[in-house]
């Protein structure tokens, strides 16, 4: 280097390292996609050890599950932090085999929390939350809600490619997705109002980290959880689950898109190579909420092919996100956001699975969605 100018090699070097910069990374990984068999995830990736981050920072433990007499339940317990505030939230539904439905959204009153690598327990003044990789207990009890319920893997832990989604221009944006339970059983109890009910049934639960500045929340979620009716015997059940986000628009809009379907106690595929018709709200009234329209999926991995829709059969609770803040995040919602709106969805995906040697398998399964929309 002469005359204070940089050769031609360190400037190609730099051109390369800012191009680099502005590549997106999402859940990168071939042959863990190729294999699921063969992936492991580590004590740090159980998202237990990520210390703040600054900006907004959440970390949420997800369950979604069918049970044996047509109960549906979803439990979504978040950890927030934005500066000095900080807290723990629940979102806790049910819809019972009759139809009705039970919400809880609120607060928990954190008391203790113990958490390194792939163990962890939670107490609330409400309950707690307890487990160690893909086993995990939750004891609630929450005006018309409770519950007591034993999670444990038919399917072991697993998670997309290495976890990790940075976006372009900002590592400082970033979120990381592991799944203990893919599958599960789960056991134990639920209490719906006044009622006691034995529960046993099969569901989802995974874990997920995100950072981001406050004006960057993700623009649109939608998954569904679908499983095999009790009537069909345990080796012959299928469980697929599907889940996409997009990115606000300041990271380009970006999808990050999941795939899981196995039957049995084994995995068919993973996959993040899919297509998906757009989900848009049919009806232009804002003042109402009209019912999404089915999703269509096509896959193609691992010598199968998969199509079918998702069909939602009853919107059954729809939740205004900023009315569940706390104070001064609501405020500070509001200006990024118009009107933030998460849908429940009860539903089935109908489709049929083409495989080796002249396998088709028509698919009936019913389960869960959920889509939320943040208007920029």
């Amino acid at each position: 280097m002469s005359g204070g100018k940089l050769s031609l090699p360190l400037l190609l070097l730099a051109a390369a390292a800012v191009c680099l910069a502005e590549e997106p990374h999402v859940f990168p990984g071939d042959e863990a996609w190729a294999n699921p068999v063969g992936v492991r995830v580590s004590g740090e990736e159980f998202l237990l050890d990520q210390a703040y981050a600054g900006d907004y920072m959440s970390r949420s433990f997800n369950y979604n599950g069918n049970l044996d007499d047509g109960t549906l339940f979803a439990i979504h317990l978040s950890q927030w932090r934005y500066g000095i505030l900080n807290g723990w939230v629940i979102a806790f539904l049910a819809v019972a085999a009759d139809g009705q439905v039970y919400v809880h959204e609120g607060r928990l009153r954190e008391k203790t929390v113990s958490m390194g690598g792939s163990r962890y327990r939670v107490d609330f003044a409400e309950g707690w939350l307890e487990g160690e990789e893909g086993e995990s207990r939750i004891r609630l009890e929450l005006g018309g809600l409770g519950c007591d319920l034993a999670v444990s893997g038919i399917l072991p832990p697993w998670k997309p490619g290495d976890g990790q989604a940075f976006f372009p221009s900002s590592r400082q944006a970033f979120t990381r997705l592991a799944v203990p339970s893919p599958w599960a059983a789960v056991r134990g109890w639920l209490r719906l109002g006044c009622r006691l009910v034995a529960s046993s049934g099969q569901c989802y639960a995974d874990r997920s980290l995100h950072t981001y500045p406050l004006r960057d929340f993700t623009n649109r979620t939608f998954y569904f959880r679908t499983f095999s009716p009790v009537s069909v015997a345990p080796g012959e059940r299928w469980m697929l689950c599907l889940q996409v986000y997009e990115t606000h628009s300041i990271h380009g809009s970006l999808r990050m898109p999941l795939l899981l379907l196995a039957r049995g106690q084994e995995w068919v595929f993973t996959a993040r190579d899919f297509t998906t018709e757009l989900l848009d709200a049919s009806g232009e009234d804002p003042e109402t909420y009209p019912l999404p329209r089915p999703l269509r999926l096509a896959a193609r991995c691992a010598g199968y092919e998969l199509e079918g829709e998702f069909v939602v059969t009853r919107l059954f609770h729809v939740s205004e996100i900023e009315q569940k803040l706390p104070g001064l995040l609501r405020g500070l919602a509001t200006v990024f956001f118009k009107r933030p709106v998460l849908y429940r969805l009860q539903g089935h995906f109908r489709g049929t699975l083409h495989g080796p040697q002249g396998l088709r398998v028509d698919l009936l399964l019913p389960g869960q969605g959920n889509y939320a929309v943040f208007s920029e």
